[in-house]
């Protein structure tokens, strides 16, 4: 029973610490935009923002336990400092489905088992990120070093005293659930056929990883690259900067993690339809 407490106390810090990242993309970012952003929008932003993060300060250090909890430290003082708005944004935000997601989410990571690749090369780059700072022509060593692994860069910071990487294996969970609790609340503002292709992003999520095993750093990609999507299908019925900018942060991270993201390029073809020429025209001119 302790164990199970702990466990779900490590999820809802995790999740806490995501949001709050995801709050500091918005006063920086996204301060002047009206366009506000969604729980489940926050909660990758926030993916994106800790990514940044870590990719620029490897450069000089390696990402140890003191830097972890040197984060954890500041996204706490800036949540006290946010709390009030903070609080209110996710009041805002939640309800009962976004719960459901959230406690489905929960279950279905503590009926985890470590991937069969864990020990190969996963904990492997997660160490090597924790140890060392970046190290020039380091891939020539380790063939796995040279491909795309973007997800497990980012969950170098995710440690903990005591737990080490153990609880590394939920940052995939906790992804989709930021990505599902954008749909659920998507869902309200679109028409039939929008909400039919909602629900079936939805259901093939929850049917086809339905064990947290299945989680791997490549399905925060395809959820990316759904997000995608559906951004270009709203800037197809109404163009506008907002989303051209979510567009392009989503798919630079997409490609960050996996590279064969990079095909999504060819969703420029939808964008660039004639009804929407003018809008790029008057963006650029």
């Amino acid at each position: 029973m302790t164990s199970l407490l702990g466990f779900f106390l490590v999820y809802n810090f995790y999740i806490l610490i995501i949001l709050i990242t995801g709050f500091i993309f918005k006063k920086i970012f996204w301060k002047n935009i009206k366009d506000n952003l969604t729980i489940g929008e926050t909660g990758i932003f926030g993916f994106v923002l800790i990514y940044l993060i870590i990719t620029i300060f490897h450069f000089f250090l390696p990402i140890s336990l003191t830097f972890s909890l040197i984060f954890y430290l500041l996204c706490i003082i800036f949540f006290l400092f946010e709390f009030k708005n903070i609080t209110n944004f996710i009041k805002s935000n939640i309800n009962k489905y976004i719960i459901f997601v959230y406690l489905l989410g929960f279950l279905t990571a503590i009926t985890n088992n470590l991937h069969d690749d864990w020990e190969l090369y996963q904990l492997p780059i997660i160490n090597y990120m924790q140890q060392f700072k970046i190290i020039f022509g380091f891939i020539s060593l380790n063939d796995y070093y040279g491909q795309g692994h973007g997800f497990y860069e980012l969950m170098s910071i995710f440690q903990l005293p005591f737990l080490k990487n153990t609880s590394l294996y939920l940052l995939p969970v906790i992804f989709v659930i930021f990505f599902l609790s954008h749909l659920l609340i998507e869902i309200k503002k679109i028409d039939n056929k929008g909400k039919l292709y909602l629900l079936f992003i939805i259901a093939l999520l929850l049917l086809r990883f339905s064990r947290s095993k299945e989680f791997g750093t490549d399905l925060p990609v395809i959820c990316l690259l759904f997000i995608i999507q559906i951004y270009i299908l709203n800037f197809i019925k109404k163009p506008n900067t907002e989303l051209l900018f979510k567009i392009g942060i989503f798919f630079t991270f997409a490609v960050f993690l996996k590279i064969y993201a990079a095909l999504a390029i060819l969703y420029l073809f939808f964008l660039f339809k004639q009804k929407n020429l003018k809008f790029f025209y008057d963006l650029f001119k």
